[in-house]
This record gives C-alpha cells, structure tokens and sequence, in this order.
C-alpha cells in the first residue's frame, strides 16, 4: 500500500473514531428547539442521581450527585449513559459541584468545607482538603485553564489557585438591572467565548457570565427542556417540590456538543448550539428590543452591461409601448437606413464626376482624350466630330 492510500485510510479512521466518540444515545429527529440549543440526542440518566456536578472528557460524562449518604461521583460512558466506574462519599458529606485538573477531581462538599481530591483514573481518594466561601458553603465548580472557579450559592464567583485550592480573587455577577445574581449553581466556562455558563437554583433559565467583569452578558431560555420529562404515569418528572430541577450543564469542546441533565431525571440530553454566541465583554446591558428593518429603496434600474462592448441599449420601460407603436418606430429606422444608404450612394457618385472632370479637362493627362471622346460620345452612343477631340496637338502624343 502506498504512503498516500496509507494516508488516506488512517484520516478516515479518525474521521470514523471522532463520529463514534461524539454520538450518543438515541438520535431525536427532528432535533428540538430549546432555547438556543437543538436537542438532538437523548441518553439514560440515573433517576436516583440529584445531580450537582457535570463535565465531559473523552469518551466520558463524570457526574456528581448529593444527598447525605447518597452522594457519589460517577464515570459514564458518553454513548449508552452505562456507570462504568464509582466513588461513593461517607455518609455525613452532601457532594456538590465537580471539576478535573490534570490527573486529579475535585469534588465539593455542601456545608462541610471541605473539597475532596480524588484520582482521575481511578475514582479514588487521595486527600481531603478545607476551604472557605462567601456563605462558608460549596455549590458549582469549573476552570479556565488559570483558575479553579466555583460558586456558593452567594452573588460572587470564586477563582481559586488549581494547584493549591487557595482562593485568589472573587468576582460579582451582576444581572441587566444592575442587581447581584444570587444562587448560581452548576458551572461550565466556554472557552471559545470567555464566559461561565450557570444554573441557577429552581430557575429554568441558563446565564451566562463573563468571567473577567462579572457581567451576565445574555440569558438562555431552557423551560422546553421540561416538559418532555414524563414518568410512567403520564405525569412530568420535573417537580420542584422534591427538587428535581434542571441542574447540569457540560461541554464537549472536541464535538462542539452541550449536555444538559437535571436532579433525578430520566434522561441526559445532548445540544447543539443553532447560532455562535458572542465573546463576552463590558458591562451587562439590558436586552433592547431590535429595530424593525429599514426597507431598503428599490434599486436603479440602469442600462445593461454587455462585458465585451464599449456600448449598451437602454432598456424599454415595460407597458408604455404599444404593437403599433413598435412597428412604426420599426418603419422610421428602417427608412433612416434606406436614407443613410442612398446618401452614401450620391456621395460617392459626386466624388468619382467630380475625379472624372479633373481628369478630361486637364491637359497633362495621360487620359484626357479618350476621357473626352467618352464624355462628348455620350450615353446615347452619338458620335461627335473627330475635330472636336482631335486637335492634332502635338501634346496629344505626351504619353
């Protein structure tokens, strides 16, 4: 096999291998319409899972869930939603929110403050380590690539240290009105567009935040997500009286795709985003209402362009000629040119008379008698005297 055809296959291979890692579940066609968002896949979900944590890595969802003596941290295989690997918290921890860095989890506890550092590989714990919020409590966790960034249920973002889980500043989200955004929950930053995607408690919305100045630059209306959870009995699973709201949100960079799940769901969903968001930036702005479109004046019609021609026919005006119109503008060019033709025609006659009368009275002329005897013969074949074209000039004999 040679090294292109070689070439070839192994790209193809990875072209199949990347469709295989980013599919999953069973397809929902047509996709449907959420916010933003299509939904085009659904994957099982652990109805017992209070999910608090979510994110992706390969061919792999790793999910959190709460509840004292049921929290857990979970490694799901992306396609089936199949738990293929567990760790499970003692029973006085209420987990939290999720996050990978390097070769390690971190995992959050609820009001215990403390964060649990596990290895990736594993699921197993390595250390314990205390820490402090704003409310002393621990909710959504993710990273920028520089910092561990989490929430705690308060108005502020945390960026702690990665390496040393030391907080190094804190940010406050601040919505359109100008007001702290308070309860942010599950956390996912984007890095294509510089913000944190959150949940926020008990709403069925998602903000998006940016990161440097705090600023909800937009929010992204999820509440169709909702309806399409029904149970066996023909009732929606989604009832906010025993928390089972959406609560988890995780992006595939590699496929482009969004996971969205919720406390004791049924089902996972995978996203496609219809549009690319803007990259964030500046202060929060209020949403405005956009301008009806100007209706733009009806072009110019101009004369056609022939691209090999230095000239053009301007265009009729439609309706304003008529059959008979037409065929009399038709009669006046023809006439023009039949004018034209016989102009030429006298032009020409009166240059060649006017040469033929140089000709027979010039005196010099090598033709001047036989032009003479021509001329005075006639048309008529008359035959003049030879005394009147013969003068037995000597100059007669010049040529």
């Amino acid at each position: 096999m040679s090294r292109r055809a070689l070439s070839l296959c192994l790209g193809w291979a990875r072209l199949l291998s990347l469709c295989a890692v980013c599919a999953a579940g069973t397809a929902v066609d047509p996709p449907r319409r959420v916010g933003p968002y299509d939904i085009v896949e659904e994957i099982p979900h652990d109805v017992t899972a209070f999910t608090e944590g979510l994110f992706v890595e390969g061919d792999y969802i790793y999910e959190s869930t709460g509840l004292a003596g049921a929290s857990t941290l979970r490694k799901i295989k992306k396609r089936t939603g199949e738990i293929v690997a567990k760790y499970t918290m003692e029973a006085q921890y209420f987990g939290e929110g999720i996050v990978a860095w390097k070769d390690k989890i971190y995992m959050l506890t609820y009001k215990a403050r403390t964060v649990m550092v596990l290895d990736k590989a594993t699921l197993t714990l390595v250390r314990s380590q205390q820490f402090d919020t704003t409310t002393h409590e621990g909710w959504g966790m993710t990273h920028d690539d520089e910092y561990i960034i989490l929430s705690d249920g308060s108005e502020y973002l945390h960026f702690w240290d990665p390496d040393t889980l030391q907080q190094i500043k804190r940010v406050r989200v601040v919505g359109a009105d100008g007001q702290g955004v308070r309860n942010l929950n599950e956390l996912e930053y984007i890095p294509s567009e510089g913000v944190v995607l959150a949940n926020v408690w008990f709403k069925d919305y998602i903000v998006a935040i940016d990161r440097e100045t705090g600023a909800v630059v937009r929010t992204e209306r999820t509440e169709s997500l909702f309806p399409k959870m029904i149970n066996t009995n023909g009732k929606s699973e989604v009832n906010a009286g025993r928390g089972e709201v959406f609560n988890g949100i995780a992006y595939d960079a590699v496929c482009d795709d969004y996971y969205f799940t919720g406390k004791l769901w049924s089902k996972m969903f995978r996203a496609k985003r219809r549009h690319p968001a803007p990259p964030a930036g500046g202060a929060a702005q209020a949403p405005v209402p956009a301008p009806p479109a100007p209706v733009p004046a009806p072009p110019v019609a101009g004369p056609p362009r022939l691209p090999d021609a230095g000239y053009y026919s301007p265009p009729r005006a439609p309706g304003k000629h008529t059959q008979a119109q037409a065929e009399k503008e038709s009669d006046g060019s023809d006439s023009i040119v039949l004018l034209s033709f016989l102009a030429a025609l006298a032009a020409t006659i009166a240059v060649l008379g006017g040469v033929t009368l140089c000709l027979v009275y010039s005196d010099r002329s090598p033709y001047s008698t036989q032009l003479r005897r021509f001329s005075l013969r006639g048309a008529s074949g008359y035959a003049a005297p030879a005394s009147l074209y013969d003068d037995d000039d000597d100059d007669d004999e010049y040529y």
